[in-house]
């Protein structure tokens, strides 16, 4: 059964059980209502009588003589209201002085009326002077009106009935439908996304929870489109990166094995040199494929980058003296620490990358400033924000505002690496953080250099922190990485 069937189902079945359910009790509390009614009309006719036949008996002094033919409980026009129960009137006695209807006096007269029916005490001055008697409790006739007023409101409910439900189901119809259409988007799209057609968007039809689902819906799909592109551009580019020195390794085991050049040291060092670089490849490439995915594992601690970078500096140190480059570390309080949560091999990976890109390109007897302040952006994705910081900072304008720890927005440490490099174009500046993106031969991976995922890993790691990595290339000579680490709340609420 379709879900919209259900629906109509469910709504008609509602409106008839409340229906039903709103006339039984309406029937109920009438009937009530006429039964107070007769019981209040009954004890007020009660009352009156007795004042009647009181009055009866002390303006004929104090006898019941002639009360057959001179009272009538009813009166002609009561008939249509009331009953006509026999009635009978006793004097103290207890013998029978009159009777209603007129020449039934007989038949009382040996009946106990002590058993049955009410019996209602004349009193004059506080003496009893006779009784009157009545077979029931209720002379009331009312009856025909009430069998006449609960069948007008079960009629009355039968049509109500019968317009609610039809006005039930044309609505549940039209609710059915407005409910129902977006799921069966849902489930044709479902059947789509089977065929791998990620890029299928849904709108979404309204602000409650079926839009909210309609949304979702889209986000899962957008980040299926997402991880498929991610693996198809993984399996392209291992293909590619994988190309060369496989057919490297390959001629050059060819030629050993068909004795073309003897099996060496010196020939076999080139195949154990691809053999670790395609290691090295399939390594940063897991990394890679983690952090974009959002699987990357931080181990966040307190870290003195300061003393971090020192460190990283001396592992270049040999590579920086041979090229005869000279590093400068520069910053605000150059004795105090500089400490942020973040995690340490990470962030070491990505001045790693950044150092070893800014050590290729920088030409001989140059020099590369590390620099690093504290700063605040208006929001984490601010790019531009970043970049005017940066050049400020290297400008050495603005020195106060870049040291204020007061200033509104996201607060962080900013780390900014200068090279002396030929720099990069205009054109490539926006497609520097993609994998394997070449942009010349001066900024080429040679045979036997990186991966060439670098840059791309940097980026990724940086995002991971939450923070934004940039590349400028402004007044100054070659080319600046700027890095922004925000800091955590809890380190706000310390400093």
């Amino acid at each position: 059964m379709k879900l919209r069937t259900k629906i109509l189902l469910s709504s008609f079945l509602i409106i008839v059980t409340l229906s039903f359910v709103f006339l039984i009790i309406s029937m109920s509390t009438t009937n009530t209502v006429f039964e107070r009614y007769e019981k209040m009309v009954q004890h007020h006719i009660d009352d009156q009588m007795q004042k009647t036949l009181a009055h009866y008996y002390v303006a004929n002094n104090g006898s019941w003589r002639g009360v057959q033919q001179q009272f009538m409980p009813f009166s002609p026009r009561d008939r249509g209201n009331y009953r006509r129960p026999a009635m009978v009137l006793f004097d103290h006695n207890e013998e029978v002085v009159a009777a209603w209807p007129r020449g039934t006096e007989e038949r009382w007269a040996d009946v106990d009326f002590k058993t049955f029916g009410l019996t209602l005490p004349i009193e004059v001055e506080d003496k009893v002077v006779g009784t009157l008697w009545l077979p029931s409790q209720n002379i009331m006739n009312l009856d025909g009106i009430k069998v006449k007023v609960l069948s007008t409101i079960m009629a009355s409910f039968l049509f109500a009935i019968l317009i609610s439900s039809l006005l039930a189901f044309a609505i549940s119809f039209l609710l059915a439908n407005r409910l129902t259409r977006p799921l069966h988007q849902l489930a044709v799209a479902t059947e789509q996304i089977k065929q791998r057609h990620f890029d299928l968007r849904l709108p979404i039809p309204s602000q409650d929870e079926v839009g909210k689902v309609v949304q979702a819906f889209n986000e899962m799909n957008e980040e299926l489109q997402r991880s498929e592109q991610v693996r198809k551009n993984m399996l392209a580019d291992v293909a590619h990166e994988l190309r060369t020195p496989l057919t490297v390794m390959q001629g050059q085991l060819e030629s050993i094995q068909q004795g073309l050049i003897p099996a060496t040291v010196e020939n076999i060092l080139p195949i154990n040199d691809e053999v670790i670089r395609l290691n090295r490849l399939i390594d940063d490439l897991r990394q890679l494929t983690l952090a974009e995915s959002g699987a990357l594992p931080l181990r966040k601690i307190k870290t003195n980058l300061r003393e971090r970078i020192n460190q990283i500096i001396d592992i270049f140190s040999v590579e920086f003296e041979i090229k005869g480059l000279t590093v400068e570390l520069e910053s605000p309080q150059e004795k105090e620490p500089v400490s942020l949560t973040v995690d340490p091999d990470r962030i070491t990976q990505v001045m790693v990358n950044l150092l070893s890109n800014a050590l290729e390109h920088s030409p001989p007897k140059s020099k590369i400033t590390i620099t690093f302040f504290w700063t605040s952006l208006p929001n984490l994705q601010d790019q531009q924000a970043l970049e005017k910081k940066v050049q400020k900072w290297l400008r050495k304008e603005s020195m106060e505002e870049n040291q204020s720890s007061s200033m509104a927005g996201h607060k962080g440490l900013v780390i900014a690496i200068v090279d002396e490099g030929p720099g990069i174009e205009d054109d490539h500046l926006p497609h520097i953080f993609d994998r394997f993106y070449r942009c010349d031969s001066s900024r080429g991976r040679q045979r036997g250099g990186g991966s060439g995922l670098g840059l791309a890993i940097a980026k990724e790691f940086v995002l991971a922190h939450q923070g934004m990595i940039t590349v400028l290339k402004g007044e100054y000579k070659g080319t600046c990485f700027a890095i922004f680490l925000p800091q955590l709340e809890e380190e706000l609420g310390k400093s």
